[in-house]
């Protein structure tokens, strides 16, 4: 009996957590594209709202929309980048088979490294349908300013 409600639990919780992940954003419908069922090492959400507490009206390098990575509330570009940069050195030590380079700065003088573990770092943006492009460009400019070159939009499949 106790195994039966330890697994409700632990459903329960899972359910949970993958709901809030992605509470009032409805995303964009397409009947393009491909089921990708692997998981991504990061999950960006975006949704329209008020941005973090703490920041009363956007700053500079602040949000202009409510940006949840895997679960975790972002205010700005500086904390979207560590973020990413811990995402991408926890992704490196966990896949070694990729080869993964390094998971510093990851430009050159003619952009970013072909080696670097950012261009093979598997991310995921779910931003909500009523944003325009000017809320979710700042966290697009983010992961390509890192190298991030595999980046996925996840939308709803179309009727």
């Amino acid at each position: 009996m106790i195994d039966v409600v330890m697994v409700l639990i632990v459903f329960f919780l899972i359910v949970g957590r993958l709901a809030s992940d992605r509470a009032g954003v409805r995303l964009a419908e397409s009947g393009l594209g491909r089921v990708d069922e692997s998981t991504p090492a990061v999950t960006i959400t975006i949704a329209p709202g008020p941005v973090p507490p703490g920041a009363a009206a956007p700053a500079q390098g602040a949000f202009a929309a409510r940006v949840v990575v895997n679960g975790l509330p972002v205010a700005d570009e500086a904390e979207l980048e560590r973020l990413l940069r811990d995402a991408a050195a926890r992704w490196a030590s966990e896949h070694p088979e990729a080869g993964a380079g390094e998971a510093g700065p990851a430009e050159t003088g003619d952009g970013p490294q072909a080696g670097s573990v950012f261009a093979r770092l598997p991310v995921q943006v779910a931003a909500d349908k009523g944003l325009g492009f000017e809320r979710i460009r700042p966290v697009l400019a983010v992961c390509a300013r890192l190298g991030v070159i595999e980046v996925g939009l996840i939308t709803e499949r179309a009727p």
